[in-house]
């Protein structure tokens, strides 16, 4: 892959890669590059179905969908599940998903949503309290695993979630 085209694929993970983005990966002759632009094509299309299911939800769509509710989230589900398992065999395979390495000084934000009570807007975190914030980082920890941004590990009878930042591995 040449240095521009993996600088666009790193550009298009911050602002949002499309499919068409990922055609002349497809036909490269490096199967780790077909392999990342499955993964890609795969992640985009889940993400397209999360909104419409959140959309859903809401009642905000502008449109009538043919299939259930339910159907869409469990093609989601099944859908999340490969994406999963893509990474994971990237991750044996040492296969870059991302087409390039992370460099020093770049990072990225990875949010947990709760979505609370309309009452509640404009209240500071310690105004909602415990139980919320407790709330709010496991949808961030749900969120971190999403992005493959976070793995568990054992030693010494302890459980320790380690998480990527920056390219690097850290341990909470």
């Amino acid at each position: 892959m040449i240095a521009q085209e993996k600088k666009l694929i790193n550009d298009k993970e911050e602002n949002g890669m499309e499919l068409k983005d990922t055609a002349a990966m497809m036909v490269s002759g490096d199967y780790r590059e077909r392999f990342a632009a499955e993964y890609w094509q795969a992640k985009i299309r889940y993400d397209k179905l999360d909104a419409l299911t959140v959309r859903y939800e809401a009642g905000t769509l502008n449109f009538t969908p043919d299939c259930s509710l339910a159907l869409l989230k469990e093609q989601k589900m099944y859908m999340g599940n490969y994406i999963r398992t893509l990474k994971i065999r990237a991750e044996i395979e040492k296969i870059d998903l991302n087409g390039v390495q992370v460099k020093e000084g770049i990072s990225r934000t990875v949010r947990g949503t709760l979505v609370c009570d309309p009452m509640t807007d404009g209240l500071t975190p310690e105004q909602l309290g415990d139980e919320m914030k407790r709330k709010a980082r496991t949808e961030l920890a749900e969120a971190l695993e999403a992005e493959g941004l976070i793995r568990y590990e054992t030693k010494d009878s302890l459980l320790y979630a380690i998480v990527t930042v920056d390219g690097q591995g850290g341990s909470l």
